[in-house]
């Protein structure tokens, strides 16, 4: 009997030891999902520069990185944020990074390919709101994409886009006590040719306020000297030297030609009065002429950018 007692007690011991020696089931981590991992491009409602990096670290989505810049009276100031373990994890479909000086990043995900917010930065010892949208850089240019423009002459496509200190996009209203004239595109910050326009488009005359407002909205537009109401496209020829072609000058025939307004959009909360800005995508295509009347086509051409517009 003792002898069995024995022996169970032993299965038992040596069972306990086997099974006291197995190592625990491994815990398990589930990454975060990452639809909005990589880099985010963008505008200010100062029409400045945004970008903002999202990458996986440690099984979590995170802003790693923000970059922006922003107007303080005539000098643009320049910020870079980053962290070794990210700036903030993405919650809730949105963002939320607090600032050195007390300011704020924030943020809300409309989908995978469209972030919008607001950024609260200290400015000459006040507080300033920027609102910002920004969107994937592998997506598809909608109206909240980093301004840019692009067309194809001469059998070569041409490409500007915004980045800092580089190209940006201008607006300016040529007003006078009876006529206005709007003016939109993208001029050069640095270098040699520092405050040199790349890429303008002008609408007018208008007599009115009212006749802006009627104008800015989507559809086809003509082309037209200024002095007859419509659109003058100005080419600054990248392959010589900048040398000014236009819509309105030669024959300004334009058969063919196209300017679409496919989408405006009010920017909210923008504070120069008695200006409202506005976000425009145009397509267009369109004949220019050099003042000895020589003629050159731009095709499949688009513009993103900026028009303020008269209240």
């Amino acid at each position: 009997m003792k002898s069995h007692f024995f022996h169970f007690s032993l299965v038992l011991f040596f069972t306990s030891l086997l099974f006291g020696c197995q190592e625990p089931d491994p815990i398990e981590i589930t990454p975060d999902a990452t639809p909005y991992a990589g880099k985010w491009t963008g505008n200010t409602s100062q029409m400045t520069y945004i970008e903002l990096d999202i990458r996986q670290i440690n099984f979590k989505q995170m802003l790693y990185k923000a970059t922006f810049n922003f107007w303080e009276d005539t000098t643009l100031k320049y910020r870079i944020l980053t962290g070794e373990q990210g700036l903030c994890r993405i919650k809730r479909e949105t963002i939320f990074v607090e600032l050195p000086d007390h300011g704020y990043i924030i943020g809300t995900f409309h989908n995978q390919n469209h972030l919008s917010g607001k950024i609260k930065v200290l400015s000459d010892e006040n507080y300033k709101e920027l609102y910002f949208d920004v969107t994937h850089a592998d997506s598809s240019v909608t109206i909240h994409s980093l301004s840019r423009a692009r067309f194809t002459a001469r059998d070569t496509t041409w490409e500007y886009n915004q980045v800092i200190n580089d190209l940006f996009p201008i607006s300016r209203v040529i007003q006078t006590d009876t006529v206005i004239i709007i003016e939109t595109g993208i001029r050069i910050e640095k270098g040699m040719n520092i405050k040199r326009d790349v890429f303008l488009f002008k609408a007018g005359i208008f007599n009115t306020v009212e006749e802006v407002a009627s104008f800015f909205v989507p559809g086809h537009k003509q082309y037209a000297p200024m002095d007859k109401g419509g659109v003058e496209h100005i080419f600054f020829d990248p392959q010589l030297y900048l040398r000014e072609w236009s819509s309105a000058w030669g024959s300004k025939s334009q058969q063919g030609s196209y300017f679409n307004i496919i989408e405006i959009q009010k920017i909210p909360h923008f504070e120069i009065e008695p200006m409202q800005r506005f976000k425009i995508l145009v397509k267009f295509d369109c004949y220019v002429y050099n003042p000895k009347g020589d003629t050159l086509q731009i095709s499949d051409g688009f513009f993103l950018g900026f028009v303020d517009l008269p209240l």
